[in-house]
């Protein structure tokens, strides 16, 4: 049972880091999400 309890705090960290990376970088991500977004389309409409 240890073992499970370990792996489930590391798992709720690595979430809880995830969530804090996302909040800190979400616009650059959301900026490259719609650049990426706009490539593609110009791609495809050509």
């Amino acid at each position: 049972m240890a073992l499970k309890d370990k792996f489930d705090q590391l798992k709720g960290k690595a979430m809880e880091k995830g969530k804090l990376h996302w909040e800190e970088n979400k616009d650059q991500y959301k900026e490259k999400g719609r650049h990426l977004k706009d490539t593609i389309q110009k791609k495809m409409s050509k």
